[in-house]
């Protein structure tokens, strides 16, 4: 099956994900007018828009199916202990550097507004926002 599809200008690939709920419309709008408009006024305001993202991981390890003889349940060892670690990272539009943090407690709330003030901090951006 494969040559066929070859044949036709086919390849295997890694597919794009998208969410199902993305608005094209509202896409739109942000390219051509609410970003041009942010970057336009930090300009103005020689200021600097940052772009920050938070992600958690856990070392828990995530055990799906495996094969086993029939009627008798594989068992899989793993250690009993887990951690978990979060990270905050925001990347400068201005001069292209990245700031991040990490933390073992959960980034919400005034651990995510710390987090964030501390990374404002190291780019130097922090006087620029009123907190």
């Amino acid at each position: 099956m494969g040559k066929y599809l070859k044949r036709w200008g086919l390849s295997f690939q890694r597919p794009d994900k998208r969410a199902v709920e993305q608005d094209a419309e509202a896409v739109r709008i942000w390219r051509e007018e609410t970003w041009p408009a942010i970057r336009a006024r930090a300009k103005v305001e020689d200021g600097e828009v940052l772009f920050a993202d938070q992600v958690g991981i856990r070392s828990d390890q995530v055990t799906g199916r495996t094969w086993g003889a029939k009627g008798r349940t594989p068992v899989v060892r793993r250690a009993g202990n887990r951690f978990s670690v979060n990270a905050m990272s925001a990347i400068s539009t201005a001069v292209g550097c990245t700031s991040w943090s990490s933390s073992n407690t959960a980034l919400s709330g005034t651990g995510a507004l710390c987090v964030a003030a501390l990374i404002l901090t190291r780019s130097g951006s922090l006087d620029q926002w009123p907190l």
